[in-house]
């Protein structure tokens, strides 16, 4: 059986020197388009994301161009101004968007469910870099017209424990906590990344991908067999990963970012071609 790391002996991405894996975005660098998260913080409502996706982007040599909850001219905009989508973690899809009622999901943010998902579809059509994390990869999958597990441990006989935010005692884990192993599919944009068979990841999920939206393919499983990780074949990048890599700070989460980064560099010079 294989070992897992310990959080302890996995970096963060804030531990990792900027000389080591900086690559400072230029005048030139991508615009990567992100929404951001609905929350509550000193009885006020506001809008943020975590740190650890700006470092993960600006390290891999893009930019974020951060929207709230723009009209669909605005949003426009910016998708002309931008080189590629990412779609953060965050609270639960609400689950009509994928035709069915809500039974589990929770703490919904209808407003960037509808943004995100057009984001989504958007940037399948158009060719554009996307690659989503956690609530991401769902989104990208209902976009495509999959569904989800509300509640993986209600609804998925024989699931493993997905939500590490606290353990069984409600002690707070780490973001870096390492939860289980995935195994990698080959003929993979995600094995080429990873560079086997297996991958560590950390988890911090209650929901899941239940049915595969049409022209996805999945990359990796956990132990339990549930879709850790999609792909859109017919398509420059598009990749979901369920755990995340913002967090880790490991090779393979470099290499991840990077390689969205470059495919964004790409499209950024097809697209201001004269």
């Amino acid at each position: 059986m294989q070992t897992l790391p310990t959080s302890s002996s996995m970096p963060t991405v804030s531990d990792i020197p900027d000389s080591v894996i900086a690559r400072a975005p230029t005048i030139d660098a991508p615009l990567i388009l992100t929404t951001l998260s609905r929350q509550t913080y000193d009885h006020q409502e506001k809008l943020g994301m975590n740190v650890s996706y700006f470092r993960a982007i600006y390290h891999a040599g893009g930019n974020l161009l951060c929207i709230g909850r723009p009209t669909s001219d605005n949003l426009d905009r910016m998708l002309e101004l931008s080189s590629g989508v990412l779609i953060i973690g965050g609270t639960d899809v609400n689950p009509t968007y994928y035709k069915e009622e809500n039974h589990f999901a929770r703490h919904l943010d209808e407003e960037r469910d509808r943004v995100e998902i057009l984001l989504a579809a958007h940037a399948i059509q158009y060719n554009i870099p996307l690659l989503g994390i956690c609530r991401g990869m769902q989104v990208i999958n209902i976009a495509l017209g999959g569904t989800l597990y509300q509640d993986i441990q209600k609804e998925m006989p024989g699931a493993i424990k997905h939500n590490y935010h606290n353990d069984e005692e409600g002690k707070y884990r780490p973001r870096n906590f390492i939860a289980h192993s995935n195994t990698i599919l080959p003929n993979t944009q995600l094995h080429k990344l990873v560079g086997g068979d297996a991958y560590s990841v950390n988890s911090l999920h209650h929901q899941g991908i239940k049915k595969l939206g049409e022209g996805l393919i999945s990359s990796s499983l956990a132990p339990d067999g549930l879709v850790e990780s999609i792909e859109y074949p017919d398509h420059p990048f598009a990749i979901g990963v369920e755990w995340h890599p913002e967090e880790l700070g490991d090779p393979t989460s470099i290499r991840l970012f990077t390689a969205f980064i470059d495919a964004a560099q790409k499209y950024n010079a097809i697209k201001n071609r004269p």
